[in-house]
């Protein structure tokens, strides 16, 4: 039975990833920098904040100090309920371009929200409290808006100062998964619009109902609804963002818990998309791969017991039990553990996960390339544990997510 189900599972995920290597090799992986528009539009950045004291004063300057029109820029924090200083720090910038708005604490989505109905431009942009902007990000980003179609736009999303061996390797799931949306881009099936600066056409938001105080991932549902009535997300190739990653293992399960769970209530919310004509390639391929995506992370915990733990442990106990031989006056047959070797070890499942390894490895080398990053020898550490450990780590969250639902167990912000 583990035999059938790691064929197919291995089917898929082979042509899925050739399917996607395929497109960007034929799209190539820069779609050019867009036309500079005769007038720069107005643009609102939205920041949420609940107890940002530490990040909130560096996070608004940085807005403040991007290569944009002062007369074309508006920033509003809305402090969601905050205890400690967040709002007297912004007031202590003492710049006009920035409105403080306070609410009782609502969660993000209320505060995105609240900014949204006082905001002025038509362009919004949502960033998030613990999240820096480049300065050249909002013009990259702001000219990809060149069809009425296009509601929003993604950045390139990196971990600000990566210092440990956990924050390279989310930084590498970072960079891994823009290179990834840009042909999701191309094929207009992006379903997230990350927190840290993705910018929305106003109109369009209000249009379609703004973002959902219910959602859990309101990043992720909005990117969801966009594509359900029938406008465009796009991928910017030069839009950097630097965020702040969980610095610890609690930290990071939590925040993937979380994402898992949205993930889950997301799709089923949306489901009714999936295989549906009028979605094009968002239905027939975005939302499929979406599904299999979520239910992999159960296959890799089952094929990872039974086919590197179970072979390791019966190694140890060979091992053991040779030695034991051993010790008690017998000796070993090299040539009996050779032929057992040879003859008896599934070699196509060794080639299955070293394939699907080699193209993981490929696809992170190229993102890092693609995005003007390298990979030296100090980044080994971080590409391995990235690709035999993190996927491990992960797949455990979604199922533990998982069986949390089931519960009803729903986490909030």
């Amino acid at each position: 039975m583990f035999d059938i189900l790691f064929g197919v599972f291995y089917f898929v995920l082979l042509y899925m990833s050739i399917f996607l290597l395929i497109t960007i090799f034929n799209d190539g992986e820069s779609s050019g920098r867009s036309s500079v528009p005769k007038e720069w539009p107005l643009v609102s950045i939205i920041i949420p904040a609940f107890n940002e004291s530490a990040t909130i004063g560096r996070v608004v300057k940085s807005a403040l100090d991007m290569d944009y029109p002062e007369n074309k820029l508006e920033i509003i924090v809305v402090d969601d309920g905050s205890t400690d200083n967040t709002s007297s720090i912004v007031k202590k910038l003492h710049n006009s371009r920035i409105k403080i708005i306070r609410q009782e604490k609502k969660g993000k989505g209320a505060a995105l929200n609240l900014g949204l109905d006082n905001a002025k431009g038509a362009v919004m942009a949502c960033l998030d409290a613990d999240s820096y902007v480049s300065r050249y990000s909002l013009k990259e980003m702001v000219v990809n808006f060149s069809s009425d179609k296009i509601a929003a736009v993604t950045p390139i999303m990196h971990v600000h100062n990566p210092k440990t061996l956990l924050e390279k390797v989310q930084n590498i799931e970072y960079l891994l998964a823009v290179y990834l949306k840009k042909p999701l881009s191309h094929m207009n099936s992006i379903n997230v619009t990350p927190g840290p600066f993705s910018l929305y056409r106003t109109d369009i938001l209000r249009k379609i109902g703004k973002f959902d105080e219910h959602s859990i991932v309101e990043d992720q549902e909005i990117a969801y609804r966009i594509q359900e009535n029938n406008y465009t997300i796009v991928q910017s190739d030069r839009g950097d963002v630097y965020t702040t990653a969980p610095k610890s293992l609690r930290a990071l399960y939590r925040q993937r818990k979380r994402w898992y769970k949205g993930s889950w209530l997301t799709f089923n919310k949306y489901r009714n998309i999936m295989l549906d004509r009028k979605y094009g390639d968002f239905g027939f391929f975005l939302m499929p791969n979406t599904l299999f995506g979520l239910l992999s992370c159960f296959f890799m915990l089952v094929f990872f017991a039974a086919y590197v733990l179970s072979p390791v442990f019966e190694i140890l106990r060979h091992i053991y039990m040779a030695g034991l031989y051993i010790n008690l006056g017998g000796y070993i047959n090299i040539g009996d553990m050779l032929s057992n070797f040879i003859f008896f070890t599934d070699f196509y499942k060794i080639f299955i996960l070293w394939t699907f390894a080699a193209i993981t490895t490929f696809t992170v080398i190229r993102s890092h390339k693609t995005l003007g990053q390298k990979i030296g020898l100090s980044e080994t550490a971080s590409v391995a544990a990235f690709l035999f450990v993190y996927y491990m780590f992960i797949s455990f969250v979604n199922v533990v997510s998982t069986a949390d639902l089931i519960r009803k167990d729903i986490q909030g912000w």
